[in-house]
């Protein structure tokens, strides 16, 4: 059994235990399990809010306690994204700087800055290890055409990220809607290599012309 098999096995039947206990079917329906690289994805179904016995967030702290310390991660992330009180993370925060090793230690910094609170939970630097990242810089043909390498930069991750075009406060939560180009669309460097950018008079030029990886 691989490493990364044990943290899975560790995080579904850790999350089992705690289905079982707060009454099976009533609580969840489903569990779904993944590993990708050096990653290990599991998430449960929970049933509907007013017929299941726990809450989103109590549901998440009992199967985070279940789990407990689980020695060689990296980091370990419960979260929660839709139904019940106590769904959505309680804090978010989003740093941006065009050197990306300049973000990576600004990110790291806030994470452990952050990590000496002892109410903050489930800390996420937004780095993962692993993840191929790609470096642009704007040619002579971008320069000419009045882009800039912020302007390239905003408009690739917007992309791939999601270009933020609604948000609204729900009681303790908000509700943030995000446009970006489907799933199957942004996940190779092929995709990125057929990506337009919009110039400021409006005209549609592909990436590669206009900027070098």
């Amino acid at each position: 059994m691989t490493s990364m098999q044990r943290v899975q096995d560790i995080l579904v039947d850790a999350g089992r235990v705690v289905v079982d206990d707060a009454g099976g079917e009533q609580m969840a329906d489903g569990v779904f399990a993944n590993i990708s690289n050096n990653s290990v994805e599991v998430q449960f179904y929970l049933t509907d809010p007013d017929i299941r016995p726990l809450s989103t967030g109590e549901f998440v702290k009992r199967w985070r306690d279940a789990v407990g310390d689980i020695a060689g991660l990296e980091s370990l992330k419960f979260e929660s994204d839709r139904g019940g009180p106590g769904s959505g993370d309680a804090l978010t925060i989003e740093l941006s700087h065009r050197d990306i090793d300049t973000l990576d230690r600004a990110s790291e910094a806030l994470a452990a800055r952050l990590g000496e609170f002892s109410v903050v939970k489930d800390i996420d630097d937004g780095y993962t290890p692993g993840k191929r990242q790609y470096s642009f810089t704007i040619n002579d043909t971008g320069e000419s055409l009045g882009l800039t390498a912020m302007n390239i930069a905003s408009q690739v991750r917007n992309s791939f990220q999601g270009n933020e075009s609604y948000r609204q406060q729900r009681g303790r939560n908000e509700v943030t809607i995000r446009v970006r180009r489907p799933e199957s669309e942004r996940v190779s460097l092929y995709d990125v290599e057929n990506l337009v950018i919009q110039t400021p008079a409006g005209d549609d030029v592909p990436l590669f012309d206009v900027a070098t990886v």
